[in-house]
């Protein structure tokens, strides 16, 4: 697998990956735009494509997830704003990268011993399924959904946060009053 480092015209991506020649191509000045630790993930994805010869993002954000997830302090929080820093937001899919990021991070943290990361994925888990409505608010609501989620896990991936009854009672009021929003806007559509 080669890696080559030059400007491609009219790509907007960081990278991209070329199954049939085995290559990665470092969209300069694009991808040197981001900061050590996002380049290495952009590049871990593209390797992801490569190695498991698939076009699926959700996949390819996996395995880099799985090639840097602890090999250096704030790796996992860092994994999360490496995807989030990258990602156009152009599309319903990048807020589910993202979602699917953070999980990922908390998940992780869990299994290694963060009880408050295992809570919080608890809560995320919860309220995962009221995610899947359609209606024309719904960018906003991922949006909104993403937002929140993203700043209880910095506190959470950072080892400084506390998950108490109070702070589950507000996110618990916040999502159910996004809900009804959300299925309010689905009734009249």
């Amino acid at each position: 697998m080669k890696v080559l480092r030059k400007h491609i015209p009219g790509e907007r991506s960081p990278a991209v990956a070329d199954f049939y020649e085995q290559t990665i191509t470092l969209n300069e000045p694009a991808y040197s735009q981001f900061d050590d630790f996002t380049q290495r993930f952009i590049l871990q994805h593209e390797r992801g494509h490569l190695a498991l010869d698939t076009l699926d993002e959700m996949a390819a954000d996996r395995y880099a997830f799985d090639a840097l997830a602890g090999s250096e302090p704030y790796s996992l929080r860092k994994s999360v704003e490496a995807l989030e820093n990258s990602l156009p937001y152009t599309n319903p899919e990048h807020y589910a990268r993202l979602r699917q990021q953070l999980r990922r991070a908390l998940e992780w943290d869990a299994n290694h011993g963060n009880p408050d990361a295992a809570k919080a994925l608890a809560e995320l888990d919860r309220y995962a399924y009221y995610t899947d409505y359609q209606g024309s608010n719904w960018e906003s609501y991922q949006k909104q959904q993403i937002v929140k989620t993203r700043a209880d896990s910095d506190k959470i991936l950072a080892g400084s946060y506390t998950l108490n009854t109070s702070s589950i009672v507000l996110m618990g009021v916040f999502f159910v009053v996004v809900i009804l929003v959300g299925f309010s806007f689905r009734k009249k559509g």
